[in-house]
């Protein structure tokens, strides 16, 4: 139990102590979102139709995915979503990671806000149903996995920073480590996600592909 307390007290204050980073990364996430939801809403008639068409396969697809492919799909989604951590943790451990970590975040809000503005608004209560069957499931987990990926590797970044700066000696091994052990946590996450679009989400589509198409 005291053991327990004191993580819990030490991790509120790392939160406490680099809440700012942490509002910066959920304001990228969110201007992202808005920028898709905008992108959506401009829209030609055209480039509408396309969408709706490549939307309609895709459905249709998804129960052959179920009896043939679904090993296969399972590989990618999970080989993907691991590299994501793999990624994330390389630009901690880089300065690079400054400037790309806030374009990933955006990027991920961008698609999340386009995709589902786009369902919503042209396929209506359809629309909502196959966000919420499609989309939700798995963006429960990969939303706070980015999210909280992005901030441990901002962090680390100015931490990595400021020893490189200071004359002050810093444990850098342990510093690695519980950041390492931190990602690898973030990475089950996203591999839970993985599992979720994959074996979850496609019964979820089918379930409701009769109302929907």
């Amino acid at each position: 139990m005291a053991n327990f307390r004191y993580l819990k007290l030490q991790l509120e204050m790392f939160f406490r102590d680099n809440i700012l980073i942490l509002l910066f990364i959920i304001i990228c996430f969110i201007v992202g979102v808005l920028a898709g939801s905008i992108a959506a809403n401009t829209l030609t008639y055209q480039q509408k139709e396309v969408l709706l068409d490549y939307l309609s396969g895709f459905i249709t697809e998804v129960n052959q995915l179920l009896t043939d492919q679904q090993s296969l799909l399972a590989k990618q989604v999970i080989a993907a979503n691991l590299k994501f951590g793999l990624l994330f943790w390389i630009l901690g451990i880089t300065m690079v990671g400054v400037i790309v970590i806030p374009f990933i975040i955006i990027l991920r809000g961008f698609i999340m806000g386009f995709t589902a503005t786009f369902l919503i608004r042209e396929m209506f209560f359809k629309g909502v149903l196959l966000a919420v069957t499609s989309i939700l499931p798995q963006n429960l987990l990969l939303i706070p996995g980015f999210i909280l990926a992005g901030f441990l590797s901002f962090v680390f970044v100015f931490k990595l920073g400021a020893v490189m700066m200071s004359k002050r000696k810093y444990n850098l091994k342990s510093m690695l480590f519980q950041y390492s052990f931190s990602m690898l946590g973030i990475t089950l996450v996203l591999f839970l996600a993985a599992l979720i679009e994959v074996y979850i989400v496609p019964p979820l589509i089918r379930l409701v592909e009769g109302i929907i198409i």
